[in-house]
Order: C-alpha cells, then structure tokens, then sequence
C-alpha cells in the first residue's frame, strides 16, 4: 500500500531538494516509511506573503538504517513533481527521469476559478 507523507522541509534543505542536488531525506523513523511511499516535501516556515509556497512531491525509492542513530533512517529519493502556490495560482511541473521538467506534463490552476 503506498502512504503519503506531508513533511515539513526548512531552508537550505528544502532548496537542495527543489533543485535537485539532493535526493535524499535524513529522518526521524516515526512513520515506519518504507519504498514505495510518497513524500509531500512542503517548505517550512511557510513563506511570506511576496514568496511562492513551494513543495516537492517525491518517491521514496530505499530506506537505509546502517550507521545512523537508533530510530533515525535516510530516504533515498526520487523528485516526481514541483509544486507552486502564489496564492493565486498553483503550478504543478511533472518531472522526468532526468530531473527535468517534461513540457507535456505541466498543469497549470487558477484559484480564481475554483471559487
């Protein structure tokens, strides 16, 4: 069964993440993740009014205990999708295997017609 994980990410981790230099997460084995699951990777603090909210949604690929403390695992990631809020609009890019975003994938939402 696949479980989705919304994870709050602060800055300069969050970053690496968004950019794709780092593909993994250091954390606290408190949901019992496992391959398969999905990781709902949103910035934290939330951003102030002029900033977008940003989130990443990952694919955790392994689960790796050796040499870290009693109840900590590293999760090593795959990037699926990037995700912008500027209060207005979302943007959702798809990413392909490259990390890059695929054209034909990017989905676009007006919040003003969702009232």
């Amino acid at each position: 069964m696949i479980r989705l994980h919304e994870l709050k990410t602060e800055r300069p981790h969050f970053d690496l993440t968004w950019s794709g230099v780092k593909n993994f997460e250091v954390r606290k084995d408190d949901r019992h993740f496992a391959p398969g699951d999905l990781l709902f990777l949103r910035l934290h603090p939330v951003p102030k009014e002029k900033e977008e909210d940003l989130a990443v949604l990952a694919l955790v690929q392994c689960v790796v205990t050796y040499g870290q403390p009693e109840g900590q695992v590293v999760l090593g990631l795959a990037r699926l999708a990037k995700i912008a809020d500027d209060g207005f609009n979302v943007w959702f890019n798809v990413l392909g295997p490259d990390g890059q975003p695929r054209t034909e994938l990017q989905a676009f939402v007006s919040k003003r017609e969702r009232k």
